[in-house]
């Protein structure tokens, strides 16, 4: 259940940008849980991983795609924090860090809504 608590709350935060475009008042919220973002990124990170080693043989191919979605969705929200914590001081590194996101962040949206998606499958 937990995890599939923190793949809706990663998704809502990945398609936060679309919510807020057609709820401005929802920005609010999006601002609370926005710090905590990296690090519920990094626990996803770290479960889907998990899950993916586990279960995905077992639960066929929605498990794997829910797996595959919590890894890229949980490596999109830590993003920042992991180059925190890997201690990224050059700035070359931190601008082909930003390169990067830059370019994960075009799927950023489609990524978190299929992340809503199949956690409310995974709670049914």
């Amino acid at each position: 259940m937990l995890f599939a608590l923190l793949l809706i709350t990663c998704g809502l935060l990945a398609a936060s940008n679309l919510i807020i475009a057609k709820r401005p008042d929802a920005k609010a919220l999006f601002d609370m849980v926005a710090p905590f973002a990296g690090i519920l990124g990094l626990v996803l990170l770290g479960l889907g991983v998990l899950h993916l080693i586990k279960y995905a043989t077992l639960l066929g191919l929605i498990g794997l795609l829910t797996c595959v979605l919590a890894i890229l969705l949980g490596f999109l929200q830590s993003f920042g924090l992991i180059g925190k914590l890997l201690g990224g001081k050059s700035p070359e590194a931190i601008a082909k860090g930003e390169q990067l996101r830059a370019k994960l962040t075009t799927v950023q949206i489609p990524l978190g809504i299929a992340g809503v998606a199949l956690g409310i499958y995974s709670l049914i």
